[in-house]
């Protein structure tokens, strides 16, 4: 039987993956995750990845999305409806469709 530990060393596995193939400069996370990914980046693992934002309450040595907005409110700046394209902009693009395989944004 599979516990939730060993499903979170999978994910957190796959997301460092993930986050060195396409040399993610900003990672977005949980608190339950940050320190993986602190690690990662404090090792080489993931040697773009330049800042960490945190959800949540604010970690030592990351950011928050609030504190971002606080700190200077003009760098977040949402689309108008007529800025929107809905037929061909992309709002998501997931990096895996889950299926069997490598991830599909893998591009090595």
């Amino acid at each position: 039987m599979i516990k939730n530990t060993e499903i979170i060393y999978l994910l957190l596995d796959e997301i460092l993956r993930q986050l060195k193939a396409c040399r993610a400069k900003v990672a977005v996370t949980t608190p339950q995750f940050l320190s993986s990914i602190q690690a990662a980046q404090n090792s080489g693992q993931c040697p773009d990845l330049k800042s960490i934002v945190v959800i949540g309450k604010a970690q030592v040595g990351c950011h928050t999305f609030s504190e971002m907005v606080k700190v200077d409110p003009s760098h977040v700046r949402f689309p108008s409806k007529s800025e929107i394209n809905t037929l061909e902009d992309i709002s998501l693009l997931p990096y895996s469709s889950g299926t069997t395989g490598l991830p599909k944004g893998n591009f090595k």
